[in-house]
């Protein structure tokens, strides 16, 4: 039967359907950092320091080579041999990566991202599923063993990731679980933007615009006072699925037909080496005279800024008006429903 090593969660290995629990802290440690090295040879003051930290006793390289024995004895009871391997002085995993559960993860993550990349969503959905089953805290009997927090942190970022991947995924699928499941991180993860984006995109496109609105609020709420920022415009665009983005060839020019023919959001883009603060005036007052309700904007000085306050078009007279300063790249006019 096949052996697998599992250090998502506490360390431990499993042979077939029967889980082999490793006992004692001291001996977890020293596998989890064997598999932490991922096949490379680790030298006994490596592992020394991962089992007891700073506080290693004098007789920490005789201890060491006894857990090692008692290891492998308690492991040929369950039928596993070959886990540590003696070289060079040093020890190395005896099982090929493909056996470690974390080397899975990664590999299920990374074949759904490239089949979401191609289109193959249900695919993407099914490697995702399967990646995201396996998850819990990494190399978690490590605690704070500065090689295993630098992983930890990857490893916690590809999770992320592999969310995000799976959501968008959802959403293109119009699978019913999106938005709950959404709701869920919202809940869990308040203060990361991405989850309140796909599910204002998601209820939207299930036709309940008023609850899209309702956690736009949300987030903008949680982002003010706790961050003391205002989400990005990504979000705002999220709201609004019908802006338009226009680039002018010149300074307020054709911007009345483009908000005429715009849903109700339209983003006024500069080129990136233009600057529109010299023409903010004009664009609100060719914007008021538009006809078409939009009658507030958002002035902001590149797409990396956060979202800018919302503005009346009739106090928006001068770059100094509205209280920004530097240069101007964006305006965002919105339309009153």
């Amino acid at each position: 039967m096949a052996t697998e090593l599992c250090v998502l969660g506490a360390t431990r290995i499993r042979v077939g359907d029967t889980v082999v629990g490793i006992r004692g802290k001291l001996k977890r440690r020293l596998v989890a950092r064997l598999a932490l090295a991922r096949g490379a040879r680790v030298d006994a003051d490596t592992l020394i320091e991962a089992m007891w930290n700073d506080a290693a006793p004098r007789t920490a390289r005789q201890s060491l080579h006894v857990h090692i024995s008692h290891l492998r004895e308690a492991l040929a009871e369950a039928s596993v041999s070959g886990l540590i391997t003696t070289v060079d002085g040093g020890y190395t995993l005896g099982l090929p990566l493909a056996s470690v559960d974390v080397t899975v993860f990664e590999r299920r993550v990374e074949a759904g991202t490239i089949a979401a990349q191609h289109g193959e969503l249900r695919a993407a959905r099914a490697h995702l599923t399967d990646g995201l089953d396996l998850w819990d805290a990494p190399f978690d009997d490590l605690a704070d063993n500065p090689a295993a927090v630098s992983e930890r942190y990857r490893l916690h970022a590809l999770h992320e990731h592999a969310l995000d991947e799976l959501h968008e995924v959802l959403i293109g699928l119009d699978d019913e679980q999106a938005i709950p499941r959404l709701r869920a991180v919202v809940g869990e993860r308040p203060l990361r933007e991405r989850p309140y984006e796909q599910l204002i995109r998601a209820l939207t496109a299930h036709g309940d615009p008023a609850a899209a609105t309702t956690v736009h609020l949300r987030a903008t709420e949680t982002f003010r006072d706790e961050l003391g920022i205002s989400p990005s415009r990504r979000l705002q665009e999220a709201l609004n699925p019908a802006t338009t983005r226009f680039s002018p060839a010149g300074p307020a020019t054709r911007l009345g037909d483009a908000l005429h023919h715009a849903g109700g959001c339209i983003l006024y883009e500069a080129p990136a080496t233009a600057d529109l603060s010299a023409d903010i005036a004009a664009l609100a007052q060719r914007a008021g005279q538009a006809g078409r309700g939009f009658d507030r904007a958002r002035v902001s000085p590149n797409d990396e800024a956060p979202l800018a306050p919302l503005l009346p078009l009739a106090s928006i007279t001068s770059i100094d008006a509205i209280g920004f300063g530097g240069r101007a790249r964006e305006v965002m006019f919105e339309e009153i429903a």
